[in-house]
């Protein structure tokens, strides 16, 4: 009864902030948002659940009781041992004898923080996540709403916050959902105008992310830095491709910077890393197993091979002959219908459509953002369960470019229709204006009696 109480003061609080936040918004879009939300919190007990009773507790095992220990000294001391808890979630040096964080110390130590805030209610904990997630998703959509000036809203919402697959496993104590958090927070803070207030944000987004998913940030860094110097230049790639070269330059240079911070997660360690995953994979097996890459491969060379096979398998697998449970076949389908969704915008804008979309340098930050999160996360993993989670970060990004060109493409067929209208009527009455100098012609030719 307590767990209940918990959990439905933190659904109520959360739910009042997305009615208050939400107030200002265009009716278009303030539905959509707001179903969004309730989306979340149905997901998050649905996610709950079933970690807890069909799929096994999983990470969740690791999170409760490794942060146990860390409970019972803030149960003990909470002014003493709080900053420690909070050192040890990001990383930096603590007198807990914690030197050796990674990805799963960081949560293990922000479960221990949530579980005394929200007195050790794991329902209540994944709701609170839930929201953080889908506020991370907002903001994510918020700042390529406003750069891209879509002629419908929709479709975007739809593709940032709705997906179900995308929901569901970002709404819980689950790294996706702090992934989420963090990078929404860090585009919104680097869009137009930059203020100091939105760097803080950014900033905490990154860290956020860094603590968690570190390699999230070495593709995100190289799409922000060609899209604020496209942005800046206030000129498309297409006129000035100089300024996508340098924003990609600068990139590489911050890509260096993080594999120095996140020495685990640099490119020359990554494909080791991948190999090691590859082999994994063939030794676990199962119903969900795929073969991806070559596990004997462990130069970056040798791993790049494999990239656009790595990049179509997390955009558009399982395909539907692959499905071996109820949510393969949901992340199938929206796979499936995605890539369709995509082909055809492409079909109908052409080559004109995708140079369009690109000229926006929103898309050239999704872009790249997708290509190089999306090939790492296809290489470094072999089961189609994994894949669904791990490419949750990549999803709106790769939704923000199908809805891109499908305005696009709508907007060229459009253009043809009237250029087709407008000929169509020139050349009527061109037509006109011949019968009528014949006629005139041929009146004159008459004798007078």
């Amino acid at each position: 009864m307590f767990e209940v109480i918990v959990t439905t003061l933190v659904i109520v609080l959360g739910l009042l902030a997305v009615l208050g936040t939400t107030a200002r918004l265009v009716s278009e879009e303030r539905g959509l948002i707001r179903g969004s939300a309730a989306m979340h919190v149905l997901f998050a007990l649905a996610l709950r659940y079933t970690q807890g009773n069909i799929y096994g507790e999983g990470d969740l095992y690791h999170f409760r009781e490794g942060s146990e220990p860390l409970l019972n000294l803030m149960y003990q001391d909470v002014v003493r041992w709080l900053p420690e808890v909070v050192g040890v979630m990001l990383r930096l040096p603590n007198s807990l004898g914690i030197d050796d964080g990674n990805s799963t110390m960081s949560m293990i130590a922000l479960t221990g923080l949530l579980r005394y805030f929200l007195l050790d209610s794991f329902w209540a904990i994944y709701v609170f996540m839930a929201f953080l997630s889908f506020f991370g998703k907002w903001a994510l959509y918020a700042t390529v709403r406003d750069e891209l000036k879509l002629p419908s809203r929709r479709p975007l919402v739809v593709g940032t916050m709705l997906l179900p697959s995308m929901v569901f496993w970002s709404s819980g104590l689950v790294k996706e959902a702090a992934a989420m958090t963090g990078l929404g927070a860090l585009a919104y803070g680097l869009r137009a105008p930059i203020k100091g207030s939105r760097l803080a944000l950014a900033l905490a987004g990154a860290v956020a992310v860094g603590v968690i998913k570190p390699y999230l940030l070495f593709p995100f860094s190289i799409g922000a830095a060609a899209w604020l110097g496209l942005r800046s230049s206030k000129r498309s790639f297409q006129a000035k491709p100089i300024y996508l070269l340098l924003g990609i330059a600068a990139g590489y240079g911050l890509v260096m910077v993080l594999g120095a911070l996140f020495p685990a997660f640099a490119p020359d360690a990554f494909a080791e890393r991948a190999a090691e995953a590859q082999l994994y994979g063939e030794r676990a097996g199962g119903g969900s197993y795929y073969q991806m890459g070559d596990a004997k491969a462990k130069t970056l060379a040798g791993q790049l091979v494999y990239a656009p096979l790595a990049l179509l398998t997390t955009l558009a697998r399982p395909a539907l002959f692959e499905v071996h449970n109820i949510t393969s076949l949901i992340a199938s389908l929206e796979m499936t219908a995605l890539t369709l969704y995509v082909l055809r915008s492409i079909a109908r804008g052409g080559a004109t459509g995708v140079r369009a979309a690109l000229g926006r340098p929103v898309i050239v930050l999704c872009v790249l953002n997708t290509v190089f999160a999306g090939t790492a996360i296809g290489l470094a993993t072999t089961n189609f369960g994994t894949l669904s989670r791990y490419r949750i970060p990549v999803l709106p990004f790769y939704a923000t470019i199908a809805v891109a060109l499908a305005a696009e493409g709508s907007r060229s067929t459009l253009s043809r229709m009237r250029s087709t209208t407008a000929s169509g009527a020139r050349a009527e009455l061109g037509a006109r204006a011949r019968l009528g100098l014949r006629g005139s012609r041929r009146r004159s030719e008459v004798p007078v009696e």
